[in-house]
């Protein structure tokens, strides 16, 4: 992959054609970090493009809104064979897939999480450790998607974080730990005998604070 001329925080391959989007797959990372982007180009079965936009806009130093990136970004105008998208959360909660039912999904958020009337609650169902991940988005993203993506479902960091971490863990029969930063939360993840037996997300003002979870998870942990 060449680095952008245009774009400081992009990388693409010669092959890239912005023509041919119909045949690539869009993922999009939707956070506090900004809006990250990966073009699959499912012909040649290799990504095409990776590009970053950071929120703040480091040649005025202002800061950018979501739609403003999105509408301002010529690939995410384009048709797709498929569009993902990630947003990464530190409210949610797991409910067991036998337990669960779609009708109670806000019903289950708020039994685990302090929520106000107009939230709006996603559901993803989680192959491994077989259950639901209920979540909200940052504020704006529920909102930003039925505009530009009409009835997508987006998807919850745990999604791929999950089936990542058991396709790395089952191997072994050891314990395995995730730790998965962003910028103002952290994700711990821990599997032992290809279970899941710890999955939670703890808001951090500073670096010492993920060091103060791990240590107070594994105190526990034993």
């Amino acid at each position: 992959m060449a680095r952008s001329l245009i774009y400081p925080m992009e990388l693409f391959d010669e092959t890239l054609d912005i023509n041919a989007t119909d045949n690539y797959d869009l993922t999009l990372e939707i956070s506090e970090e900004g809006i990250s982007l990966a073009v699959l180009d499912l012909l040649r079965g290799k990504y095409v493009m990776l590009r970053h936009y950071p929120l703040l806009n480091t040649e005025d130093n202002t800061k950018r809104s979501l739609e403003e990136i999105i509408s301002g970004d010529d690939f995410m105008q384009r048709h797709y064979r498929k569009v993902i998208v990630i947003t990464p959360s530190p409210d949610s909660t797991l409910v067991p897939s036998p337990l669960y039912e779609p009708v109670l999904k806000d019903d289950f958020y708020r039994f685990n999480l302090p929520a106000g009337e107009n939230i709006n609650v996603f559901a993803n169902n989680l192959t491994f450790p077989g259950a639901v991940v209920l979540f909200t988005p940052m504020t704006g993203v529920a909102e930003l998607l039925a505009s530009h993506w009409s009835g997508m479902t987006p998807w919850h960091h745990t999604r791929p974080l999950l089936q990542h971490a058991f396709i790395s863990s089952r191997s072994s029969d050891d314990r395995y730990l995730h730790l998965h930063i962003e910028k103002n939360f952290a994700t711990v993840i821990i599997i032992e005998k290809r279970k899941l037996s710890f999955c939670n997300s703890f808001r951090c003002s500073a670096p010492g604070d993920v060091t103060y979870y791990l240590f107070s998870i594994f105190d526990k942990a034993g």
